[in-house]
């Protein structure tokens, strides 16, 4: 009995089938489909597209605006009353001039260079929001962001990561804002360590403290260089300003100007400062070539420390900066004495320091391990208290 409707079924089913289909075609084909969710202006901040640019000497802020919102499909809006405090009455209608083509341009490369030609005292910035990317003053920027904070000022990073590595994340961040961060070799394997993190108008500084933690690390600014670590390495020191005189010159706590040489320490590395690999003593040969600081390497203590490869990216940073974290690396402090750079273990540059400075006949002419004993805990070998006497006076030999 139950095989004896099987055949007429098999010619049903498909007809009954056909009409359901037929019944809810239509109404299913007319359904709106889900809209996608709009892309947030911060992935379109990085992506280069063609920029033909415009060719009117005349050309206004607010013209430009509508122009690059249209290229890069985003919306552009003034914070007019930040630019009124400054006082720019209508800023839309400051003339900004022509922008050239350029093959391959960022939004964020587009918009600094328009914004670099408004002369407002404060300088004129963009703010990333939800629907938009608003012009607005410097000044603005920083009470919104870091209200009575009194410095460094970061650059602002905008970025998403999801399940990138640790190290891959600092590069884009390096990359995006302008700024070197230089992972600790020790600390290579806790940089490959997966990070997910969402940032818009975070510090720089913040962005990379929250990262590093997330991998069991540490980070320390260091003048213009984010030292990623173990722990937390303070191995840099800005110069004091109230040892500045002459103009440029910077003088030691005698009155007695720094040697071109010496001086040359705080200028940024004019040579490659880009490394691969690199053993430790050869990059900084390569760093001093263009002081005339010549590098003298205690063998008998360092030993096989100063062929340890190194991977950093200095360029921009300062001589003396480079010089002290490629030490550091190998835990090693580099040490001046009139023109040499003497690379020795950490327990060993407090003994020649101390050694070398009962030494002197001149007391007001400390002997400089980048800077002195006291600041000893702030790096290179006491360089937290200054470089080339600038905590003790100028160093010098034993005469």
């Amino acid at each position: 009995m139950t095989c004896r409707y099987a055949r007429p079924a098999l010619f049903v089913l498909p007809i009954i089938a056909g009409a359901l289909w037929a019944w809810s075609g239509p109404e299913a084909a007319s359904a709106p489909k889900p809209t996608p969710a709009p892309e947030p202006p911060t992935a379109r901040l990085f992506k280069p597209r063609p920029f033909r640019g415009l060719a009117d000497p005349e050309t206004q802020l607010g013209e430009v605006m509508t122009y690059v919102g249209a290229v890069y499909e985003v919306k552009l809006d003034v914070n007019e009353e930040a630019f009124r405090d400054r006082g720019f009455d209508d800023v839309r209608k400051r003339a900004v001039g022509e922008l050239p083509a350029m093959g391959g341009a960022s939004l964020d490369r587009v918009l600094r260079k328009v914004l670099g030609r408004l002369p407002v005292e404060s300088g004129a910035v963009y703010m990333v929001r939800a629907d938009h990317v608003e012009i607005t003053t410097r000044a603005a920027q920083k009470d919104e962001v870091w209200g009575n904070y009194p410095g460094p000022y970061l650059p602002l990073v905008h970025a998403d990561f999801e399940g990138r590595t640790l190290a891959e994340a600092l590069r884009e961040l390096s990359e995006q804002s302008g700024t070197s961060i230089v992972v600790d070799a020790r600390a290579a394997d806790k940089a490959k360590s997966a990070v997910s993190a969402s940032f818009t108008n975070l510090p720089l500084d913040t962005a990379v403290r929250i990262l590093t933690d997330m991998a069991g690390l540490k980070s320390a600014l260091n003048d213009n260089v984010i030292y990623v670590s173990s722990e937390e390495r303070n191995v840099a020191a800005r110069p004091n300003a109230n040892l500045l005189g002459g103009g440029t010159a910077l003088i030691g706590a005698n009155g007695m100007a720094l040697t071109p040489a010496q001086a040359g320490l705080f200028a940024p590395a004019r040579w490659s400062a880009d490394f691969e690999k690199r053993p430790i003593q050869e990059a900084l040969q390569e760093l001093l070539k263009p002081t005339g600081m010549k590098l003298v390497v205690d063998t008998a203590r360092v030993g096989d420390k100063s062929k340890l490869p190194v991977t950093a990216n200095l360029e921009g940073a300062t001589v003396e900066t480079a010089v002290r974290l490629l030490a550091d690396m190998a835990n090693l402090r580099p040490v001046i004495y009139d023109n040499i750079v003497y690379l020795t273990t950490k327990d060993n540059a407090v003994s020649f320091i101390k050694a070398s400075q009962s030494d002197l006949h001149n007391p007001g002419a400390g002997l400089g391990a980048l800077g002195g004993v006291g600041g000893l805990g702030g790096g290179l070998a006491g360089l937290g208290g200054g470089l080339a006497g600038l905590g003790g006076g100028i160093p010098a030999s034993p005469r």
